[in-house]
C-alpha cells in the first residue's frame, strides 16, 4: 500500500472518498450541554461545576420563574379565548348576539363572493311579544324568546347560522340556498315556532312570528342585507295582517 495515498476507498474513477469523521461542531450559542446551565445574560453555556452553590440556585430558581410565567401565559390566552366566546353569545338565549351574527354575515358574503357560494338571509320578528310582557310578565317574555330560540336550533341545518339580533328579532343564514328553498325553509321554521310550546306557571303558552327572506348577494354589504331581509318580513307582515 502506498503510504503517500490518503486514508480512503478509491472509486473506480479514481475519485477518492475519505473515510475519517468530520470534524466536531462547537454547541451552537445558547445551546444546552449536559451538565451545564444556560443563561441568558452570559449568552454562552457555562459548567454547572464552576458556578457557585449560590449562582446555582439562583439560576435555577429564575429557571422555575420563566416556566411559571410560560403557565401563566398560555391561561392567559386561554382565558382570552373563553372570554372571545363569552362575548359572542346573547346573555338570555343560547345563539349568537348581534355582534357575532354581523361578522358572520360579513364572513359569509365574502365567501359568496369569491366562491359564488349561495345562500340566504331570513329575518324573524316575533309577534305581539309586548302583549306578553304586558299580561303574563317579562318573565313569560323571556321565556318566549327561550323558545323561538330553541324551536330554530333544532331545525335548521349544522351548517346554518342563528343569531339573536336583539329584542324580539332572530335571524338566520341558510347555506348554499337559494330564495325559492329559502322561503320554504322559513316557512317551515316558521310553523316549527308556532307549534313550540313553553311552560309558564302551570300553563302552555306559545308565539307566532313573522318573517322576511332575502337573497345573499356578493359584494352587498351586511347592513344592507339584514335591512332588506327585515324589509321583506315587513311586507309580509302587513300582507297577512
Amino acid at each position: 500500500m502506498n503510504a503517500d495515498r490518503p486514508s480512503g476507498m478509491q472509486r473506480p474513477n479514481g475519485e477518492v472518498r475519505a473515510l475519517s469523521k468530520p470534524a466536531r461542531r462547537p454547541p451552537k450559542r445558547g445551546a444546552s450541554v449536559p451538565g451545564s446551565l444556560v443563561t441568558e445574560n452570559l449568552g454562552s453555556d457555562v459548567p454547572a461545576r464552576e458556578l457557585t452553590p449560590k449562582v446555582r440556585a439562583a439560576l435555577e430558581h429564575l429557571q422555575g420563574e420563566v416556566d411559571r410565567l410560560r403557565q401563566d401565559l398560555a391561561a392567559a390566552h386561554q382565558r382570552l379565548e373563553y372570554l372571545q366566546c363569552l362575548s359572542d353569545l346573547d346573555p338570555l338565549v343560547p345563539l349568537i348576539n348581534r355582534r357575532a351574527f354581523m361578522r358572520e354575515l360579513k364572513r359569509f358574503i365574502g365567501l359568496a363572493q369569491r366562491y359564488g357560494n349561495a345562500g340566504s338571509l331570513v329575518f324573524f320578528d316575533v309577534d305581539d311579544l309586548k302583549s306578553i310582557n304586558d299580561v303574563e310578565g317579562h318573565g313569560a317574555g323571556d321565556a318566549a324568546l327561550i323558545s323561538v330560540a330553541s324551536a330554530l336550533l333544532d331545525h335548521v341545518r349544522g351548517s346554518d347560522i342563528v343569531g339573536r339580533l336583539g329584542g324580539d328579532e332572530f335571524s338566520v343564514i341558510l347555506v348554499r340556498s337559494t330564495p325559492e328553498t329559502a322561503e320554504d325553509t322559513a316557512a317551515r321554521l316558521a310553523e316549527q315556532i308556532r307549534d313550540t310550546k313553553f311552560d309558564w306557571k302551570g300553563r302552555r303558552l306559545g308565539v307566532t312570528v313573522s318573517y322576511g327572506v332575502h337573497p345573499i348577494l356578493p359584494g352587498q354589504h351586511e347592513d344592507e342585507a339584514l335591512h332588506s331581509a327585515d324589509i321583506a318580513m315587513y311586507r309580509r307582515k302587513r300582507a297577512t295582517a
